[in-house]
């Protein structure tokens, strides 16, 4: 699998490069690259997406196993209120919490930047298509330049 960091780096070259491209920019075979690129990318990011959406999911059920086994040991071995039982064990898998969180954030803000991509890709997909049929009219003499 791709490194994460240099995926999204890579990404935002990309996308930094397209949107410095003025509305008139008419260079189909770069756009086309840039497409191609741009389509590995958004998969390699979907890897490390479906990743942290499985380190997410880990995270989750540690926490909850370690919530459930905390409660139950407390229950057993102290004479306490099932709400006090599930403060004490909250309190003792916090640190999991906190673990579970980021991943999650993480998964999140991921997920978000394919999501951006993918409508980047779109547009590029409509660009391309709007300088293809430009030079389709033009080769029947319908286009701009051909008046």
């Amino acid at each position: 699998m791709q490194d994460a960091t240099e995926v999204l780096n890579e990404i935002n070259k990309v996308v930094n490069w397209y949107k410095k491209q003025k509305s008139s920019y008419n260079d189909i075979d770069n756009l086309l690259y840039t497409r191609k690129h741009l389509s590995c990318l958004s998969f390699f990011l979907a890897e490390i997406v479906g990743e942290a959406y499985t380190l997410f999911k880990e995270y989750e059920y540690e926490r909850k196993s370690s919530f459930e086994k905390e409660r139950l040991r407390i229950k057993k071995t102290q004479s306490t209120s099932v709400a006090d039982a599930e403060m004490q064990a909250a309190a003792s898998s916090a640190d999991m919490r906190k673990a579970e969180n980021e991943s999650e954030a993480i998964f999140k803000r991921l997920s978000l930047t394919l999501n951006a991509t993918n409508e980047i890709l779109q547009t590029l997909n409509q660009h391309i298509a709007h300088l293809r049929s430009e030079k389709q009219a033009e080769m029947k003499g319908q286009g701009s330049q051909g008046t």
